[in-house]
């Protein structure tokens, strides 16, 4: 099928396939909605050169993202196409957090950081497994220092995970260059790997907080971020742009007191995903990371990213329960929404 004809399948007329909610939104809200997230080819084309950003840098095409996220809709003579139903869906997935996040990136995240802390919470603790909050971390481990927001335990082992509700701004993502991979990740891969040293090696030093939570020889490390980072396992940070930073955190001719190659990065959504099929008991929370570390020693079945070890599971385990249920909450009042617009 042509381009054209597979855009204009999607094609939205105006706004009349919003009529049934104009009763609830007036015409200019449902405008300014299609605005915020359309664009036509002339302003479309300076957007992508990057025409209104002197100091973006340009990229080889081979790293380039798609921008059509942004702008899922291609507004021409008061229609509205849509590029592609999976890039209006990541689109919106992003939209109130792109929104609120541009006007101020520092205040929004100053924000946004224990909102993003308080829904991973929630992840892990439909997992069902013994958890401690940094709170309490930092209670039961003498001496102060830095702490993860959680520690999970499971057969020996200990599972530390560090939110940061972050995202890798464009040079990070489409460099090549180690130093701006780095520069770009600093605050969010790098911290998270700090913490988790720090917390793994109090623990370390204290033996135990309680019955439940011992130093364990077998340690692994979480950094759950809002998008991906695209940086692969610790181990391929290291090698690929952090080797530097990361020795200097453990000091010289020491190792690591979480190893490398038990470093992940992994978003929400992964994360989501991961504590679903858990609960679903499609597979045991610590023998899947197992899995993945070894796997991922192997160039004939390492994975760049956590999510393509998920991929081979629970695929039809759906959303966690607490996701369904706000969902459920949410296409109710659309129900009830619609039915009353007839």
């Amino acid at each position: 099928m042509p381009h054209n004809e597979r855009v204009k399948r999607y094609g939205l007329q105006g706004q009349g396939q919003f009529s049934p909610v104009a009763h609830r939104y007036d015409a200019s809200t449902l405008q300014i909605f299609l605005d915020l997230l359309s664009s036509d080819l002339s302003s479309l084309r300076q957007y992508l050169i990057g025409e209104d950003d002197p100091k973006k840098r340009k990229a080889s095409e081979l790293y380039e993202e798609t921008h059509f996220v942004k702008f899922p809709f291609l507004k021409d003579n008061g229609i509205y196409y849509l590029w592609h139903p999976m890039l209006f869906n990541r689109g919106l997935e992003y939209f109130v957090y792109d929104t609120l996040r541009s006007p101020n990136p520092s205040n929004f995240m100053n924000k946004f950081g224990d909102l993003f802390e308080t829904y991973v919470h929630r992840s892990i603790e439909s997992i069902g497994l013994p958890y401690l909050r940094e709170e309490q971390l930092q209670e039961l481990l003498a001496g102060s220092g830095k702490a993860t927001d959680f520690l999970i335990t499971e057969d020996g082992a200990n599972v530390f995970v560090d939110a940061k509700g972050v995202e890798v701004a464009y040079l990070g993502k489409v460099s090549h260059i180690p130093e701006v991979i780095l520069g770009k990740v600093e605050t969010s891969a790098l911290k998270g790997i700090e913490q988790g040293f720090h917390t793994a090696k109090r623990l370390a030093a204290q033996g135990s907080l309680n019955k439940t939570f011992q130093a364990a020889s077998e340690n692994y490390l979480l950094i759950v971020t809002l998008k991906e980072l695209y940086l692969g396992s610790g181990q391929d940070f290291y090698d690929m742009a952090a080797k530097n930073k990361i020795d200097a955190l453990v000091g010289q001719g020491s190792s690591p007191p979480i190893p490398l190659e038990n470093v992940y990065f992994i978003t929400v959504d992964d994360l989501d995903h991961f504590a679903n099929c858990v609960n679903k008991g499609e597979v045991r929370f610590i023998d899947f990371i197992r899995k993945a570390v070894r796997e991922d020693r192997s160039n004939t079945t390492k994975k760049f990213h956590f999510r393509q070890h998920l991929s081979a599971i629970g695929k039809d385990a759906g959303r966690p329960e607490y996701l369904e249920e706000e969902i459920e909450k949410i296409f109710s009042r659309v129900e009830r929404l619609l039915s009353s617009s007839r």
